[in-house]
């Protein structure tokens, strides 16, 4: 009955043509990607990343600290590091606002340099070499350093 109607055999026939083509498509994907190499399954793990992925935003982080960041004697900006071949790929690094520290009247002290607080940080990073367009992405757990603030220490005397 079905099989009669022009329309509903027209239908079943790009149905049937569509599926043997994705199915080609597929192989050949499979073909182009290739099988991992064993010893880099060796380490492997599998890893959901949820949205959102980028950090935070500046706003995000004052409201994180309050005004802690200019209230400081080694006050800071935020600078904002961008990579999209990173996992997160927005980071929030400390940037020092002045050379000297600013005493309780709001003047510069120069016998104190302010300097930077760093701190490690594990990232995932894509790994260009591994990762081959149209495949699964391949990101590599690397350890990186970055700003997360400033401090005062005494002027190096000479």
């Amino acid at each position: 009955m079905f099989f009669k109607n022009k329309a509903f055999r027209c239908l079943l026939f790009s149905c049937v043509v569509l599926l043997v083509l994705l199915t080609a498509e597929a192989r050949k994907k499979k073909k182009q990607c290739g099988k991992p190499k064993k010893n880099l399954l060796k380490n492997a793990v599998m890893l959901i990343v949820d949205s959102p992925v980028n950090g935070f935003s500046r706003n995000s982080t004052n409201s994180l600290h309050g005004d802690v960041l200019e209230r400081a004697v080694a006050p800071w900006k935020w600078r904002r590091n961008h990579d999209v071949t990173r996992i997160p790929a927005t980071i929030f690094e400390a940037e020092c606002s002045t050379t000297y520290c600013t005493i309780i009247k709001g003047q510069q002290d120069m016998n104190y340099n302010t300097k930077v607080i760093k701190q490690e940080m594990m990232v995932l990073q894509l790994d260009l070499q591994l990762s081959k367009p149209g495949c699964k992405s391949v990101y590599r757990l690397v350890r990186m350093t970055f700003a997360v603030g400033c401090f005062c220490v005494h002027a190096r005397v000479i």
